[in-house]
């Protein structure tokens, strides 16, 4: 038998987890004809069926539990000798992370401050953009590794889905439907609204999705164009117009705007880890590390 590629235990992991060895290829960033590879590849490497179908998706078989649980014991043996050696160095220097405005406003601080709860030596210098300029900064090798609100477009980048964040439609306080739990598709027709600039990934991602929902965008009256989350928010404000605005984002912003989802449709997207396909340094090694730990 072939070297085990620890890898290929993760992707069975996430394919059980999620019951769908497609959305585990999408959560790890390759396609479902590579998990499928990969997967009848460590099967013959064991000798073993690992996964059996489900009216519900997929699970694990008898052998493919034992299989995770050889994955877990090896992820923790790596833990530990991780903290052992970092316990005798010192990781130092800077570590340039590329952000869009969502992950800026919750996972993203969290990471940092794990990483330097680790690493105290570290010096992290954030610049927080769109999801275009994330990706943008990357390429150029300005930032070494990144977080944004959309899979990357560009090649020669690689990502990793950390998480999923809701999208809500946010008003002011006295706005008339700021008593609503929902708001129907029908009544967003027409609407006046504080929109993103066409860079970001939120935009992106609301205009796609209300656009399969047979919304008609151009019947909008966009009073305003923000360039960043808190001038939508600002804007938003003193318009008084509703805008779509990540729940993390809007979670920051205080008592004074509403967030409201949208009938029939959740208005969800990925938060993924971007790094270029090129050498990286240790410090940038040691944050894909830890942002991948649960």
């Amino acid at each position: 038998m072939s070297e085990l590629d620890l890898f290929d235990l993760d992707l069975l992991a996430e394919a059980v987890r999620l019951g769908s060895l497609s959305a585990a290829a999408r959560r790890l960033g390759f396609s479902q004809p590579t998990a499928s590879r990969r997967l009848k590849r460590l099967e013959a490497e064991l000798g073993a069926r690992l996964l059996e179908r489900t009216e519900n998706g997929v699970r694990a078989s008898r052998d493919g539990e034992a299989a995770l649980a050889f994955r877990q014991a090896a992820a923790e043996a790596r833990r530990q000798m991780e903290r052992q050696l970092s316990a005798g160095r010192t990781l130092g220097g800077e570590l340039h992370i590329a952000t869009s405005s969502a992950p800026a406003s919750g996972l993203g601080p969290r990471l940092i401050g794990r990483l330097l709860g680790r690493y105290p030596e570290v010096r992290v210098r954030l610049s927080v953009g769109d999801s275009r300029s994330v990706e943008e900064e990357l390429a150029g090798g300005q930032a070494m590794v990144g977080l944004s609100g959309r899979r990357p477009e560009r090649s020669g980048l690689r990502h990793r889905q950390l998480a999923e964040e809701e999208t809500l439609l946010a008003v002011v306080a006295d706005h008339p439907w700021a008593g609503l739990r929902e708001v129907a598709l029908g009544q967003l027709e027409r609407a006046s609204v504080v929109v993103r600039e066409p860079g970001s990934g939120t935009r992106r991602m609301v205009d796609e999705q209300l656009v399969a929902a047979g919304v008609d965008l151009s019947l909008w009256r966009v009073v305003a164009e923000a360039g960043s989350a808190l001038a939508q928010l600002a804007l938003i404000r003193a318009t008084g117009q509703p805008g779509f605005v990540s729940a993390s984002v809007l979670g920051q912003a205080g008592g004074d705007l509403v967030g409201i989802r949208l009938k029939g449709v959740r208005l969800v997207r990925p938060i993924v880890l971007l790094w270029a396909d090129r050498t990286l340094t240790e410090t940038a090694e040691a944050f894909l590390q830890l942002a991948s730990e649960p």
